[in-house]
């Protein structure tokens, strides 16, 4: 079966196999259990990359963070504050694994957030930010009095803030001005004319992590005085008649509250862990017209200059409001929405302020971003290697040989006697079946045919099995869902590496190029690994097997089919890496875009349609990237009728260069990191059975196969039904 001394390499692979299991197997009866702990497992947190916003005035906030470890085991939160380490909360995890750990009243930190049990740590990506402050008049605090006159055009407040935080200041109108806090956590910001109308008006700070623009923390609304008639900035000429607004705000339609002086929004903490902490609602009355009109503010440069333009026409005491999650209106202030840049003819117009960004939809597991991996540490980047090479030897070594064996034998195993007898049950009653000699060619057209539908079956019988990986998959429309996800990614990563492979693989003058051709014979395979992931529980589960492969054109010299083979490599890896990049940008812009529909009520339709896509196509590209990123370690490895045995024996250099790229790739994105797998970390040794399950079948499969001979099949009579094959499957198999 295998050629040019690769048996003995072989070998060697398996036997490291072996022994990297029955070390594995050992590790958890030997170990104490804080020598076995892996990271803490959380299960509930705020959203990874969100900022707990917490308004002016809260106080008692708590932050819940939950999750199991085993049991006695001291759960300690920490975080980076102001540069040094700050302990947020500690806790002992129960006797049923679990445990349960409040921050109370948190500081300020950027994030990530370090839950360790004194072994091994995890990082939780949230921050906390509270509001900043505006200083008032002298001994009135919520009071500040315009100096802004025709002589005088422009007024310097400031206050406190986050160091390095960005800031706007804005009034009703969303004209105002924006800077950054600095180092000392002071701030200044220059506003160029007030509002029209007598006033007073209210002024309202809001700050954010440059990192986390979405999540602004508001500061409480301040009483902006206005003594004498404001000075009002004049606009600048736009061609075109165009009505000037009127020097005095025109009557509300609706009746407002003035809200009370010591009325602030407060931060409370969300039930939920999947949103960030939530504003109060507060009592008043829903504005109609030109009072729910609230514009965004730009952020502008540090120099603290206004960027706001016209301002537009509002009730001068009625506060923002907007309606919350069930009808009630909500008290926003102007942060909300104020970090939120605008340019061009936008600045100064009238628009619905925008909530700060919620977790993206619900959907499969992300793949680590290219910004999270660059935030690994190198024992990180170890941890993935060392842990991608025990996939490799456990899962997708014995998967490769399994592969290789039945490719190698299946002229054997359709003249086994258990497929013979199945072929009779199948065979039509009374029919005489002619032998594969006897039949005549079929029409090159209905061949083409047969093989495109013999394809398109096998893809969908696939993206079934592979859909039933994840638990609970055909328990409601989530099963069509993963079962389209499936389906197109399958499509995507057999036919654009194959088509690749097949362009390369075109002779001069020619249009022999092969096809592809189903693999039925590896849907058994497939279905074994989705069964033994469902039966042993574990996730993540796995689905092994190419169910399309491409049968290149004969005649190809062994250089020019090598050089096909890397063609569809590289082909694959670029379509992974391609995918994965892209199914990041995806996901971000379906929770932004999530986040502007949810204050909507009701959403648009068209909004909610493009974040249902958005969603989905991330989820698809999420399975490429993955099956893209898998595939080539399985296919380079140097077994017969694998493409890693043609390439290496022709190109060396590139099968050697094709494998670092396909090991280094799946290593580093695909390889699930320390995280992940604290979902089995109670099982593991589960896992680690059903692993080395799979590796002794498929080391028996090959032996046997390779040691025990075929039997002779029974002699042909006129009364039994001959196993029906075409002639092409008993040839040598060609390359794929």
């Amino acid at each position: 079966m295998f050629r040019h001394g690769w048996l003995r390499m072989l070998g060697a692979a398996v036997c490291a196999s072996v022994l990297v299991g029955a070390v594995w197997l050992m590790a958890p009866a030997t170990s104490t259990p804080s020598a076995r702990a892996a990271a803490p497992l959380v299960s509930v947190s705020p959203p990874a990359g969100s900022v707990v916003a917490l308004a002016a005035g809260a106080a008692g906030v708590e932050i819940e963070l939950a999750g199991s470890d085993d049991a006695g085991s001291t759960i300690r939160v920490t975080a980076s504050v102001e540069g040094d380490l700050a302990e947020l909360c500690e806790t002992t995890a129960l006797a049923d694994e679990s445990w349960n750990c409040t921050l109370v009243d948190p500081p300020d930190f950027e994030g990530p957030a370090t839950v360790s049990n004194g072994t091994d740590s995890s990082a939780l990506a949230f921050g906390v930010l509270h509001a900043p402050t505006i200083d008032g008049d002298p001994g009135h605090p919520g009071v500040l009095t315009s100096t802004i006159s025709s002589d005088t055009p422009t007024q310097t407040v400031g206050g406190g803030g986050h160091p390095g935080a960005l800031l706007a200041v804005a009034f009703d109108d969303a004209s105002g001005c924006s800077t950054t806090v600095d180092a000392s956590g002071r701030w200044e910001c220059v506003l160029a004319g007030v509002p029209a109308g007598a006033g007073p008006f209210r002024l309202v700070a809001a700050q954010a992590y440059a990192a986390a623009p979405g999540y602004p923390a508001a500061s409480a609304p301040v009483q902006f005085v206005v003594d004498e008639v404001p000075f009002i900035p004049t606009p600048p000429p736009t061609p075109g008649p165009s009505p000037s607004p009127s020097a005095t705000p025109s009557p509300s339609p609706s009746p407002t509250t003035t809200p009370s002086p010591s009325a602030s929004p407060r931060a409370t903490p969300s039930p939920e862990a999947a949103t960030p902490a939530t504003v109060s609602p507060s009592s008043a009355a829903e504005p109609s017209g030109d009072d729910q009109a609230n514009e965004t503010h730009e952020l502008g440069g540090d120099d603290g200059t206004a960027s706001g333009g016209a301002p537009a026409q509002r009730s001068a005491e009625a506060p923002p409001v907007r309606p919350g999650a069930n009808g009630a209106p909500l008290e926003t202030p102007l942060g909300d929405g104020s970090l939120l840049a605008r340019s061009g003819d936008e600045r100064g117009a009238a628009a619905q302020p925008v909530k700060a960004a919620t977790a993206p939809p619900e959907g499969l597991a992300a793949l680590p971003s290219l910004t999270e991996l660059g935030s690994r540490s190198l024992g990180d980047h170890a941890r993935a290697a060392v842990g991608a090479l025990g996939v490799i030897l456990l899962v997708l070594l014995p998967g490769g040989i399994l592969e290789s064996t039945l490719a190698a034998n299946r002229a054997r195993i359709r003249r086994s006697a258990p497929v013979r007898r199945l072929a009779q049950v199948f065979a039509t009653r009374g029919a005489r079946r002619t032998s594969v000699d006897e039949q005549p060619a079929a029409p090159e057209p209905n061949r083409h045919l047969t093989r495109r539908l013999g394809v398109a079956g096998t893809l969908i019988a696939g993206a079934a099995m592979g859909a039933a990986v994840v638990p609970g998959a055909f328990t409601g429309p989530a099963g069509l869902h993963l079962f389209i996800v499936f389906l197109a990614a399958s499509a995507i990563v057999c036919l654009v590496p194959g088509f690749v492979a097949l362009l390369f693989a075109g002779r001069p003058g020619t249009r022999a190029h092969g096809g592809f051709e189903a693999q039925l014979w590896l849907l058994p395979l497939t279905t074994l690994t989705v069964v033994a992931s469902r039966l042993g529980g574990v996730a993540p589960g796995f689905v092994f097997g190419l169910v399309v492969g491409v049968t290149l054109a004969p005649g190809l010299s062994r250089s020019s089919t090598a050089r096909a083979l890397r063609a569809g490599v590289v082909a694959c890896l670029v379509t992974g890496v391609g995918a994965w990049l892209l199914s990041g940008s995806l996901r971000d812009l379906a929770g932004a875009m999530s986040s502007v529909s949810a204050d909507s009520v009701p959403p648009p339709t068209p909004l909610v349609a493009l974040v249902g896509g958005a969603a989905a196509a991330a989820d698809v590209l999420t399975v490429v990237a993955t099956a893209a990123l898998t595939g080539p370690v399985v296919s380079l490895l140097p077994l017969r009728f694998l493409d890693g045995h043609e390439l290496r024996r022709a190109l060396p250099r590139s099968w050697a260069a094709c494998t670092l790229a396909a090991v280094t790739t799946f290593a580093f994105i695909v390889a699930p990191d320390r995280d992940a797998w604290d979902a089995v970390a109670g099982d593991l040794l589960r896992w680690a059975l059903i692993a080395a399950a799979v590796t002794l079948l498929s080391l028996a499969i090959w032996a046997y196969f390779t040691f025990v001979p075929e039997r002779p099949a029974p002699a042909h009579t006129g009364n039994s039904t001959p196993p029906s094959h075409s002639a092409s499957r008993d040839t040598p198999e060609p390359v794929r």
